[in-house]
């Protein structure tokens, strides 16, 4: 018997090493990582969630994991990425001249793969003291931080020293992880006691990326803070009007985008400039024609750069005027057409609709924050950007899960 307890106590120990192990990559180390690297979101989480997986086989946790992962069968978002899969992996065969991009649809499926696992290990796998997973966000927050700062100045600029990143000063993607990461430290730290520490380290958090050049990053923290208290106050409204925002967005895009024109409100010509707003409008409308091409089905993924290409006549290769359209509205048509759309929609309303079922923190910081990541997702970044899907879902798992799974200790 006490034999028995020893090789348990062990495995217990052992797998809270392995489990603070992930934890340490997915916190302190990751967001330095992707200052250097800006896609290795997905490598990052990926290890994290290996490492995670391996703690709660030690710990004899396979049950419970598999056990929540079966519920993803019965998760409306869940099956809504599963509809999105398997049209993504249809719909060129219905009148596209591209036909199917299966490393597209691999890429698509993986990255919405890896967020589900992560959702799953989180709400299983040992987790570390309160204070010390939060000693771990703090150092990767402020490491990754200071370093994008230094990186700003290009005096010794070390991504270019290193051979990851061709412009030090391009800091857009490093200052949305960092935006990202604060927002889920506040939400795991936002409590009696802790809530002074969780609004400082946001609001310099905040302070950096307006500091930069990443719009796409101010306009996230923008709305986020200010969807945040109406979701904490009346999360019912919030929720279905995120929701139902995004469904009539992503519907009537095709009818709008024709008419569509820049503000011309001069407080705002300055944050229209430095968008490159005139230049994204171009964009945007350049692909209105292909829409109405393949209205039903789309191109399939991977068509949104398929249908700007031209031929060299140098030298006969295919030349992509336009890579995607910095829009996931637009893209969404392109790539998957109505159907797709629809399929999106519902996924955008079942989103709402979990949101809207989790206790009162991580209700309003999951609709606030799915209300950033979408307008972001509506102006900028390819859609199915593997760094940008995996943020955003880790994002959003991580505020709705750990706050409220506080894990076993290890």
């Amino acid at each position: 018997m006490a034999q028995g307890e020893e090789t348990a106590t062990r495995k217990a120990r052992l797998a809270g090493r392995v489990s603070l192990a992930g934890f340490v990559l997915a916190t302190a180390l990751l967001p330095i990582v992707i200052v250097l690297a800006t896609r290795a979101v997905p490598a990052g989480i990926g290890a994290a969630t290996l490492l995670l997986l391996l703690a709660i086989a030690i710990d004899g946790g396979l049950a419970a994991l598999g056990a929540r992962l079966s519920s993803l069968g019965r998760n409306p978002v869940a099956l809504g990425f599963l509809a999105l899969v398997g049209w993504a992996l249809v719909c060129p065969f219905f009148g596209s001249p591209y036909g199917l991009d299966g490393k597209a649809a691999a890429r698509l499926a993986g990255s919405l793969a890896l967020v589900a696992l992560w959702w799953g290990v989180i709400g299983v796998a040992p987790r570390p003291p309160a204070a010390l997973l939060r000693w771990l966000q703090l150092a990767g927050l402020f490491f990754a931080g200071a370093l994008i700062v230094f990186e700003r100045g290009n005096a010794y600029p070390i991504r270019t020293a290193l051979g990851l990143e061709h412009w030090s000063h391009m800091t857009n993607r490093p200052s949305m992880v960092l935006a990202v990461f604060a927002i889920v430290f506040a939400a795991t730290t936002l409590r009696r006691g802790t809530w002074p520490l969780a609004l400082a380290v946001f609001a310099w958090a905040v302070h950096i990326v307006f500091a930069g050049e990443s719009e796409s990053t101010k306009l996230l923290v923008a709305l986020f803070a200010v969807v945040l208290p109406v979701a904490w106050l009346l999360p019912r409204l919030a929720a279905w009007s995120v929701a139902g925002g995004a469904v009539a967005a992503m519907l009537l895009v095709p009818l709008v985008l024709p008419s569509l024109a820049l503000p011309q409100a001069e407080w705002l010509q300055s944050f229209l400039q430095q968008a490159s707003a005139a230049h994204r409008l171009a964009i945007w409308q350049s692909y209105l024609p292909y829409i109405f091409e393949h209205p039903i089905a789309g191109y399939g993924i991977g068509g949104e750069h398929r249908v700007m290409s031209t031929i060299d006549p140098a030298t006969g290769a295919t030349v992509a005027a336009q890579w995607h359209p910095h829009s996931m509205l637009i893209q969404g048509w392109i790539n998957f057409g109505l159907v797709g759309v629809l399929v999106l929609s519902a996924i955008a309303i079942a989103i709402g609709r979990e949101a809207g079922r989790l206790p009162a923190g991580p209700r309003a910081f999951t609709i606030a924050l799915f209300a950033g990541v979408f307008a972001v997702a509506s102006i900028g970044h390819g859609a199915w950007q593997e760094w940008w899907l995996v943020l955003a879902g880790v994002g959003l798992t991580s505020v709705a899960v750990l706050p409220r799974h506080p894990g076993k200790a290890g």
